[in-house]
């Protein structure tokens, strides 16, 4: 259940900053934080949720994104990438469940 209950925080940090008007660093960031909780919930270790939050933010750097780009789809790809998604399932901790 764990698991499950990160997925859909995740997915509902992603959707919220989907459905903001305009992507700035605010948004990332109110974004990286609801992910970094969620994750705080499901018993990471703070340090690693901060170190998780570091490189994210660096990958997905606004500043460097050229005009033009639709920076939603370039933050839910990050997320889809193979590496992240093993990062934080390998982050969680299962108690209790087989």
């Amino acid at each position: 259940m764990v698991l499950a209950e990160l997925g859909n925080k995740i997915t509902n940090a992603l959707r919220n900053m989907a459905n903001s008007t305009v992507i700035d660093k605010e948004v990332v960031d109110d974004m990286l934080k609801e992910i970094g909780n969620a994750l705080m919930a499901a018993d990471v270790e703070f340090k690693l949720v901060l170190k998780l939050r570091k490189n994210l933010s660096q990958k997905i750097n606004l500043e460097e994104m050229a005009a033009g780009l639709n920076k939603r789809r370039l933050i839910q790809q990050v997320f889809l990438l193979p590496e992240t998604l093993f990062i934080i399932v390998a982050l969680t901790k299962i108690k209790g469940s087989v």
